[in-house]
């Protein structure tokens, strides 16, 4: 059907932005290289119990550090998946930013089709995954938290959205839960991504007729992504006192 040959036609679109992921070996970057290193060390700690995982063992010369008490840690679980599913930590690393511009794309287009039918979020999603921004987190400075970030934006509004068209227990909990994973993935990108999320949710609820209905639904998916989050944030937030970050 037509909606099954604009998936294929978007993920054909979609594939030469991530195309360079697939070649053998990693890329020259800024962080990449440091994010298949702490999911190394990650690994260690997961597979031996260690969960959530909040302490890296090996790394600052074998005296350990607190780094993944403070390193948004989502895209870490991520490459751990691919890792016990048997890929080696580079192509893990390489898996995860692939899936972000995939997923991204994806969920890109599942809004704008919401706003401006197939079409209309066909070109959302393509310039969503073609911005140069992503191009250069990706293949510049290598930012994992950030380029799976860039999922979950879209699946915010998108709950918003479908909470204002009509106001249910799923699309709050699907919020909930984007909100909670885009802390998860990068807790600086979500603090500056917040406010846009607050204005956008305000004007809905302005044109809403059930203002009061929906700003409660609203608060509840705000509060329930912070309280699905908060074993990140919350500790970060305390332990923070207790680091030299200079």
């Amino acid at each position: 059907n037509k909606k099954t040959l604009i998936f294929i036609l978007l993920f054909l679109l979609i594939l030469p932005a991530c195309w360079s992921l697939f070649k053998p070996g990693f890329f020259v970057s800024d962080d990449g290289e440091w994010m298949v290193i702490r999911l190394s060390d990650f690994h260690r700690s997961f597979v031996s119990g260690q969960i959530p995982v909040r302490w890296a063992a090996r790394l600052n010369y074998s005296y350990g550090y607190p780094v993944f008490n403070f390193l948004y840690p989502l895209s870490l679980y991520g490459g751990e998946i691919f890792r016990i599913l048997g890929f080696s930590f580079v192509n893990s690393i390489k898996l995860v930013f692939i899936f972000s511009f995939f997923l991204s794309g994806f969920l890109m287009y599942l809004f704008g089709a919401a706003l401006w039918g197939k079409w209309g979020g066909l070109v959302a999603a393509i310039f969503y995954v073609y911005a140069p921004y992503r191009f250069l987190d990706v293949y510049v400075r290598g930012s994992l938290g950030e380029a799976l970030g860039f999922v979950f934006i879209p699946l915010i509004f998108l709950s918003l959205f479908r909470l204002h068209q009509k106001i249910s227990n799923r699309w709050l909990a699907m919020g909930a839960l984007a909100l909670a994973a885009l802390i998860m993935s990068h807790n600086i990108m979500a603090l500056l991504f917040m406010p846009i999320v607050l204005i956008y949710a305000g004007l809905l609820v302005w044109t809403s007729r059930q203002k009061r209905s929906l700003a409660v639904s609203y608060l509840s998916f705000f509060l329930l992504g912070l309280g699905l989050s908060c074993f990140f944030w919350l500790p970060a937030f305390y332990d923070k006192q207790f680091i030299v970050l200079d």
